[in-house]
């Protein structure tokens, strides 16, 4: 539940889109004293700890430990993006199919593809074995 205050006047509100329209018009949130300030840090390099007595947070620089740790995380999340952008672009290429020159027509690479090709060579192949064509 949100508390909004304007001109002496309080309301409480669950929808946001009510609490959005009554900001337009002037209506300000009333925030509580206990909600604690979150203080500007470096995520890289350090890390907020609430301190449940005193109600506020403070920050702290990572140990080596903490910060190998993230380097290795961020290391691990680039390899598997390069990864996928490796086999997106080997997909994209096997959409593509091949141009087979100085023809002029494109090979489809896709599975159907292969198992249509397939299919095709195994008929021309009994129709060799049985005499129905000839190699001319």
């Amino acid at each position: 539940m949100t508390k909004l205050t304007f001109n002496n006047q309080t309301r409480n509100e669950n929808d946001s889109s009510v609490i959005k329209n009554l900001q337009r018009k002037g209506w300000q949130i009333v925030v509580p004293p206990s909600s604690p300030v979150v203080p500007e840090y470096d995520y890289n390099t350090q890390k907020l700890v609430f301190n449940n007595e005193t109600k506020e947070y403070s920050v702290v620089d990572l140990s080596e430990e903490e910060l190998q740790e993230r380097s290795d995380i961020q290391a691990q999340m680039d390899a598997q993006l390069l990864a996928s952008q490796q086999r997106q672009a080997i997909n994209d290429q096997i959409d593509l199919g091949y141009n087979v020159e100085p023809e002029g027509f494109i090979l489809g690479l896709a599975e159907s593809d292969r198992i249509a090709f397939t299919q095709m060579l195994t008929l021309v192949q009994e129709a060799l074995s049985l005499g129905m064509i000839s190699n001319d």
